[in-house]
């Protein structure tokens, strides 16, 4: 009888609890399981649910034609070009007015993945976050109000399954850009990012939320959690992370507690930095709080003088070590010096797909970046840069305007930052080699594949000692 009332108790408390905390419980023993909810529970949606959505949510009518659908790592984004009487959607600052036709504008409609529906206020998180780096001088969108007055919309949506769930839907300002993924950068227009990378990090340095606080396969400091992923990989692959792994567990690892926290964004890659003509926006105009004031990268070859004109893509906000911020950034700006031509010029056509009617900056000459082995090394075209030249440059910049802000980096980040940019590509191998097993016919999943093995056996050549004086001496 104990047992029966027990086990009558025991379901009558498991419904109710709710899907979102079933699924944190979850996560805290399984790292990889939000990584997989993602992929069960990424909407299914087309361009004409996007223009209902537009309508009925937010009140912008889409131009006819306009509607792209994006890549996406797991939700569903969509681009269009609009019409709206709504004035709160059409601030100058946004950088998205249109030429043509006169009075429309670029935006971006996105469907939230079911795990992230489940918990708004991580993407409430998001919306504050963004708030407080566009008062910090670096362009990036805004959640823009519902006609409900609310910056998160809910809909009715299908999965894949056929089954229904409630997604949070928001509407975006589009900025005209380029992706760096589609530039051939230079050492200016890295160092430029660096510099950038360090405005959104103190800008976040003071901001908290209690979503923020997660355990996340993608946050640096849980890099061990990738370990289980090691047999997707082939032998050669697998060896080199996991020695990788080894370097994690036996350096950062004991400096953890003396390495600074707060929350960061996470995810500054190549697909996430918008570029453009030096003191320009596109056809948003070039004005917008969000001006980037970096350093002058007139003449670079195959950027036609572009800037960093912005950052987007919030949705890898987590608290965790202040340094991961710049690793990461570091780490995708080598992986990005190994696409070859057919990947360079792919990153350019999706971004000119997404925006048929915009005239853009020609950013990246897939003819001048080389083959097969991609620029590192000096493998690649006029203007290439190594490695070396390439985290230097960065992090020069990154580590310039953290002082200035009063907020340098310490002896124990210097100690770590060489193998937790290792780490970063590591875990990007592994995640994405795991993601596009679930969802194969997502080349967006395989695009750093081959680039990023390449870039961390170049990068590992040295040892971490030796790449810390480095990075430190450019830095001085």
């Amino acid at each position: 009888r104990r047992r029966r009332l027990y086990l009558a108790w025991a379901r009558r408390w498991l419904m109710s609890r709710s899907l979102a905390d079933a699924a944190a419980t979850a996560l805290d023993s399984n790292p990889l399981g939000d990584e997989e909810s993602r992929k069960v529970e990424k909407p299914v949606a087309n361009s004409a649910r996007c223009i209902e959505l537009a309508r009925s949510l937010f009140g912008i009518e889409p131009l006819t034609g306009s509607v792209r659908d994006l890549d996406s790592y797991d939700d569903r984004n969509f681009y269009c070009k609009a019409t709206s009487s709504r004035p709160e959607l059409k601030a100058a600052a946004d950088c998205h007015a249109c030429g043509d036709p006169p009075g429309s504008f670029h935006f971006v409609v996105k469907v939230h993945n079911g795990v992230e529906s489940l918990s708004p206020g991580f993407i409430e998180c998001q919306n504050l976050a963004m708030e407080l780096v566009r008062a910090a001088g670096v362009w990036c969108p805004r959640a823009l109000p519902s006609l409900e007055g609310r910056q998160i919309a809910f809909a009715e949506q299908p999965l894949a399954d056929g089954s229904v769930r409630r997604h949070a839907v928001r509407c975006l300002p589009y900025r005209p850009a380029c992706l760096l993924g589609s530039a051939l950068p230079g050492a200016a227009l890295l160092r430029e990012l660096g510099g950038v990378t360090a405005r959104v990090s103190c800008a976040l340095s003071a901001f908290d939320h209690p979503e923020a606080h997660r355990t996340f396969i993608w946050d640096l400091a849980q890099t061990a959690a990738i370990r289980p992923l090691l047999p997707l990989l082939a032998p050669e692959r697998r060896a080199l992370i996991a020695d990788t792994l080894r370097d994690f567990e036996s350096t950062v690892l004991p400096l953890s507690d003396r390495l600074p926290r707060q929350v960061i964004h996470g995810d500054v890659n190549d697909q996430n930095v918008l570029v453009g003509p030096a003191g320009g926006g596109g056809e948003g105009g070039g004005g917008g709080e969000g001006e980037s004031e970096g350093g002058d990268n007139g003449g670079e070859p195959g950027c036609g003088g572009a800037a960093v004109l912005g950052v987007i893509d919030f949705g890898d906000l987590v608290h965790t070590w202040r340094v991961n911020e710049l690793a990461i950034a570091t780490a995708y700006a080598l992986i990005a010096l190994h696409y070859d031509s057919a990947a360079r010029a792919s990153t350019h056509a999706s971004a000119s797909l997404s925006q048929p009617s915009l005239s853009q900056p020609s950013l990246g000459d897939a003819s001048s970046s080389g083959e097969g082995e991609g620029r590192g090394h000096g493998g690649g075209g006029p203007g290439a840069v190594a490695e070396e030249e390439a985290a230097c440059a960065l992090v020069s910049g990154f580590a310039e305007e953290a002082e200035r802000q009063g907020q340098p980096l310490t002896d124990p980040e210097w100690t770590a930052l060489p193998t937790l940019i290792a780490c970063r590509i590591a875990v990007s191998l592994c995640v994405g080699a795991y993601s596009s097993s679930k969802d194969p016919s997502n080349e967006y999943l395989q695009l750093t594949l081959l680039p990023g093995f390449k870039a961390l056996k170049r990068w590992r050549d040295k040892p971490a000692a030796e790449l810390e004086q480095l990075l430190r001496r450019a830095a001085a």
